[in-house]
């Protein structure tokens, strides 16, 4: 199947752009509890 090999080999862009936005909403959340 082409899907499962596609999906395999964009896994880990997929799971980079999760982290990245991952890590902005805990920042973004961490600036608002700090900056009050």
């Amino acid at each position: 199947m082409h899907y499962v090999e596609f999906f395999t080999s964009i896994n880990p862009i997929v799971l980079g752009v999760l982290a990245v936005v991952v890590v902005c909403g805990i920042y973004d959340h961490w600036l608002e509890t700090h900056h009050k």
